[in-house]
């Protein structure tokens, strides 16, 4: 009796003995990773940097859900530079390797990257404003050039009007009158004789080429721009002919 109850003991001793040893060896677990830090300063462009060394080399290691790619040294270190997203005050890291899996949290002071991101919104708005004070400007001062010049014009077009009648009286007929396009004077209708209508194709460019320079110069010499010239038959207001896109000192026969 007295030796089953000492194997008993003995047994009982072993077990104790042995379950120490295994909680002891948990509680000694390795971490899959250790950062130097946890608080973490984010820099104006919005990088952070986590530093520290891995157990295991083919531990992967996500950030907010993102896997990153770290790669560390023959002793395990590694330092990996990371591109923040959306602002965040903190972010899980998360270390998986086989089937162990460790979570950090990481706390992110995104006050630099906070005031940067403020200041180029407000840079972004003081620029857009200014452009627009420097456009709205442009185009006052396009808008007074512009209106100059038309008061200059109307101011020029009783002296026009007259030297173009002269020209007009020494067409004898074939001419009958010359309007401006526009304002601005660019472009002008010069009104021929009908009969010319009813004439071969070499007396309608020969139409053309006799009166056509003679008004481009006049008008010229008070605007200081060649016009170009549209050609209509007086009557039926039907086009003759009219300038060149490019080289308006040159006439295009429409009416063949």
């Amino acid at each position: 009796m007295k030796k089953l109850v000492s194997l008993v003991l003995a047994v009982g001793a072993v077990f104790i003995l042995g379950s120490c040893g295994s909680s002891g060896e948990d509680s000694k677990k390795e971490a899959l990773i250790d950062l130097k830090t946890t608080e973490i300063p984010v820099e104006e462009d919005g990088t952070f940097v986590i530093e520290g060394t891995m157990a295991n080399a083919g531990t992967i290691i996500t950030v907010a859900g993102n896997a990153m790619p770290i790669v560390a040294d023959s002793d395990g270190n590694f330092t990996h530079t990371i591109q923040m997203g959306d602002v965040v005050d903190s972010a899980d890291l998360v270390a998986t390797y086989m089937s162990d899996e460790q979570t950090i949290e990481l706390k992110l002071d995104t006050s630099k990257y906070k005031a940067a991101i403020q200041k180029a919104t407000e840079d972004s708005i003081a620029q857009s404003a200014e452009q627009a004070q420097e456009e709205a400007e442009k185009n006052a001062q396009a808008e007074a050039e512009a209106k100059k010049k038309a008061d200059e014009l109307m101011a020029m077009k009783p002296q026009i009007e007259a030297d173009l009648n002269g020209l007009i009286e020494l067409s004898e007929g074939m001419v009958i009158s010359i309007e401006p396009l526009n304002d601005q004077m660019t472009g002008w209708y010069v009104y021929v004789n009908q009969d010319i209508k009813y004439t071969d194709e070499a007396t309608k460019e020969k139409t053309m080429d006799s009166v056509g320079p003679a008004i481009q110069t006049t008008i010229k010499q008070h605007t200081g721009d060649l016009p170009s010239l549209y050609f209509k038959y007086a009557d039926t207001q039907e086009e003759l002919g009219e300038s060149k896109a490019f080289h308006p000192e040159t006439f295009k026969l429409k009416d063949k």
